[in-house]
């Protein structure tokens, strides 16, 4: 996330080579841009989630002078907040739910036009990120599991389970990515 803000041209390019490509969502440079990985950094996380968003809408506008007439939506693109929620670790579902509440409010702030959670491996953790999602913004979720080789989330979850699991939480499009 640093990026963004200290080469903020560099990401702006790629953006702009996805749109050139055909991409009608791009997802900003904000995967592990929530308030439990900042600690210690030296931007705030709403300087990340505006400057992230800044950088997308500018690589659209520009392909738009250019002449592309495709849509295109910006995602907040984010992820695991790199803690095991109880009783496998010492994060409180709360604190998850508080965590990826701030940042998406912020998102949708910031003009974002989706949420994509993507990478989950816990079905409480991406339940506390659609929750906070749903009942603070008016953001559409795109939620993403990843599997292990043994086809079962790092918490055990199954593709099937992850499904319906998803499907109950009222996401908007779900799918899966990475693993093994």
């Amino acid at each position: 996330e640093d990026v963004s803000i200290e080469h903020g041209q560099t990401i702006k390019d790629i953006h702009r080579k996805y749109i050139d490509c055909g991409s009608n969502i791009i997802t900003a440079n904000t995967f592990g841009a929530l308030p439990l990985k900042l600690s210690g950094k030296k931007y705030t996380l709403e300087e990340y989630i505006c400057v992230s968003a800044g950088l997308v809408k500018q690589a659209v506008e520009e392909a738009e002078k250019d002449g592309n007439k495709n849509p295109h939506y910006i995602a907040w693109d984010v992820s695991q907040t790199g803690k095991l929620l109880e009783p496998m670790g010492e994060l409180t579902f709360d604190e998850a739910y508080e965590n990826y509440r701030q940042a998406a409010v912020l998102a949708e702030k910031y003009g974002f036009d989706a949420a994509l959670i993507e990478t989950m491996a816990d079905l409480y953790e991406v339940k506390a990120a659609v929750l906070a999602i749903k009942e603070n913004t008016s953001l559409p979720v795109i939620a993403t599991m990843t599997f292990q080789e043994n086809l079962r989330t790092l918490t055990g979850a199954d593709p099937l389970t992850c499904v319906t699991y998803l499907e109950s939480l009222g996401v908007d499009v779900l799918g899966f990515n990475c693993g093994g």
